[in-house]
């Protein structure tokens, strides 16, 4: 069964990791959903130890952009017959950034739809650097994202009372996109303005299928814009 390792590369100015790698989660659904095995490692520095893989899948924001470079290095050296493929806001803002790395390809944008395709047929990366992702109209289909292959004892996200934790917290998304134009966020580069929504009975069996396979009872919402529809604020509260 071919492999894939989707890595998040280290920032250098966190101490503390609050939240493992939440997109990447779902990409690997996608991965595994697709007949592929997948791997998720979160780096704590750049000289953390690798796994072998047939294609590595590596993120980026801004701020790692500079160490995942490094990294598209590093990969090049030690896998040099594997293919390297960067996603994340940071290329998806800059696209031009690619072309200083060694990555071989890019994903663009929303990751989920361009990512089935290109391991149902990988030799799409042999003709194409960069891929421009497909936003996914229903987030309904979305699956569910794999949790399965976190180590969630290394984290420290959780509900808490001062210093004291009452409850281990994970990450759940209500919606994509955001309407919205700050200018310190990039978020539209990968969602969109165009604010997509989830049904309520969906993330409810999400929330559901947490409790029966973590047995965590904490979420902390990852929505750009948690608030922008009041009907699906009532909706969460009152299910």
């Amino acid at each position: 069964m071919p492999k894939i390792c989707f890595i998040e590369p280290p920032i250098s100015f966190l101490r503390d990791i609050l939240d493992p790698p939440f997109p990447l989660m779902y990409l690997a659904a996608v991965a595994e959903h697709e007949g592929w095995t997948a791997e998720i490692i979160h780096m704590k520095t750049i000289e953390d130890k690798l796994p072998e893989a047939d294609i590595y899948a590596v993120t980026s924001s801004s701020p790692q952009w500079n160490t995942t470079v490094k990294l598209s290095e590093r990969l090049a050296n030690e896998f040099p017959n594997k293919w390297k493929i960067c996603g994340g806001a940071h290329i998806s803002a800059w696209t031009e950034d690619f072309y200083k790395s060694k990555f071989d390809s890019a994903i663009i944008g929303e990751g989920e739809i361009a990512l089935a395709e290109v391991l149902r047929n990988p030799t799409i990366l042999k003709t194409s650097k960069l891929i421009k992702g497909t936003p996914v109209k229903d987030l309904d289909k979305i699956r569910f994202p794999a949790r399965h292959l976190i180590k969630w004892s290394e984290y420290e996200r959780g509900i808490m009372a001062g210093k004291r934790m009452l409850s281990p917290a994970v990450s759940i998304i209500t919606s994509r996109g955001c309407p919205y134009k700050c200018i310190f966020c990039g978020s539209h580069c990968v969602f969109g303005r165009r604010v997509r929504f989830r049904s309520v009975k969906n993330v409810v069996d999400e929330i559901k299928h947490v409790l029966n396979t973590l047995g965590y009872n904490g979420f902390n919402f990852h929505d750009d814009t948690f608030c922008v529809s009041r009907y699906t604020q009532f909706c969460i509260r009152h299910p």
